[in-house]
């Protein structure tokens, strides 16, 4: 028997791959590494991301917020 490991770009076409492959008779066996939900692991990501960050340097480079904003505005 041979194993291959394959990596996609996103879930979606994981599954898609995956369900093209259980059609196969050749295919004895998936084991798949796909996250369960998401939207979870996704909030779970960000929770730590700013979990991460010191408190209150998140936006210590903005000096005047009004201005900062003036300028995001500009810019589009």
């Amino acid at each position: 028997m041979t194993a291959l490991k394959i990596t996609v770009d996103n879930q979606q076409n994981a599954l898609m791959l995956m369900k093209m492959l259980r059609s196969m008779s050749f295919v004895k066996e998936i084991v798949a590494d796909l996250p369960t939900d998401k939207a979870d692991n996704q909030y779970d990501g960000l929770k730590k991301i700013l979990n991460a960050i010191e408190p209150g340097t998140m936006f210590s480079e903005i000096k005047d917020p009004v201005e900062w904003q003036k300028q995001i505005r500009n810019e589009w």
